[in-house]
């Protein structure tokens, strides 16, 4: 075999996305092991659905990094769907506990294990189950850059101490609030805002106005809202948008995404005032002074064949009718996406 330097070598096998691929390349040479492994073990998923699969597989996890502890260096990304029972939460605590000790949290605390690498998802946590556990936060430097939640009520629990060490540098935040965060989703926020450039909320139906502390580096914000099939937006959001137009002084692009379930024949959307800011009055603006983008999206649905492509027709000008200052500016665009992934399959 012809000799290469081994960051060719790396710089190849990092293009390799296949997993089968990836354990055969590991088998070629000692030159090929390490990048090989590396790849492997980059995003680590403890969830339900393959536990279920596998049921000793989660159980020989711990011993498998106790006895090659060099592979817990290379997750970066670790996603945890949280059993339902006790059996396997103490399996999950194993083997993040094994991590723990080369990402060097240093504490027994499920959360410190899980928040000391660089970016981390909730899903469907078991709050209670986990209530004790999270005395004790991470005492080395923070590693945290992107986290994602899709239950506004682990929040509080992450907010414990009250200056929790390891969201002192969270650049990215995706958060599912709702009306039963008791206020727990805006103090997270609040926590991340002196690093965060990257917003990603889902409001679902928008029960209430969203609270949004002031976020002065976040450059793209992402929120996700329900049109009912009345073609109406929550009566908050208009008041969500002003709070959030008047929270976020650097953005530079805004993406709105309208989840909307197509209806057959399909109806045009009922007429309303433009949103703050991005009314008539808009070019005068003493807000949104960056804005390069607003980008209203419609994911694609399982529906009959054409409905989609009618609902985006009376979907266009109901947003250009709500955003009237944005007309000729280039910075309204709005289009049909393809399907939302799935949680697993949207992750980084």
């Amino acid at each position: 075999m012809i000799d290469l330097p081994q960051e060719l070598l790396d710089a190849v096998i990092d293009q390799v996305d296949d997993r089968p691929t990836l354990h055969s390349c590991a088998l070629v040479s000692h030159a090929f092991l390490a990048p090989s492994q590396r790849n492997i073990f980059h995003s680590l998923y403890i969830g339900r659905r393959r536990v279920g699969s596998a049921p000793g597989r989660l159980r020989a996890a711990g011993p498998f990094f106790t006895d090659s502890p060099h592979l817990a260096l290379y997750v970066r990304n670790v996603t945890i769907d949280m059993p339902g029972t006790p059996q396997q939460l103490a399996a999950w605590t194993t083997v993040l506990s094994m991590l723990q000790g080369v990402l060097g949290s240093g504490q027994g605390s499920l959360i410190a294990a899980a928040t000391a690498v660089p970016i981390v998802s909730f899903f469907r946590v078991d709050v209670p189950q986990i209530r004790g556990d999270l005395e004790d936060e991470c005492k080395e430097g923070p590693r945290l850059r992107h986290l994602m939640l899709t239950y506004s009520g682990l929040c509080e629990l992450l907010l414990r101490p009250r200056d929790p060490s390891f969201m002192s540098r969270v650049e990215r935040l995706e958060l599912r609030v709702d009306a039963f965060s008791r206020g727990s989703d805006e103090r997270l926020l609040a926590a991340c805002a002196p690093t965060l450039t990257h917003l990603t909320l889902d409001a679902g139906a928008l029960t209430q106005p969203l609270n949004i502390p002031h976020l002065p580096l976040v450059r793209v914000l992402k929120f996700k809202v329900f049109v009912d099939h009345l073609r109406c937006l929550s009566e908050h959001f208009p008041a969500t948008f002003a709070r959030l137009a008047a929270a976020l002084p650097l953005v530079e692009h805004i993406h709105l995404s309208f989840i909307v379930e197509p209806l057959f024949p399909e109806v045009p959307w009922p007429a309303a005032e433009p949103l703050p800011v991005l009314g008539p009055t808009f070019k005068d603006r003493s807000q949104l002074l960056y804005l390069q983008g607003v980008h209203c999206t419609i994911p694609r649905r399982n529906a009959l064949p054409g409905s989609m492509e009618s609902l985006f027709r009376f979907f266009v000008p109901a947003v250009e009718t709500r955003m009237p200052g944005l007309q000729g500016t280039g910075i309204l665009k709005c289009a049909l996406t393809d399907p939302l992934p799935s949680y697993v399959l949207g992750l980084p």
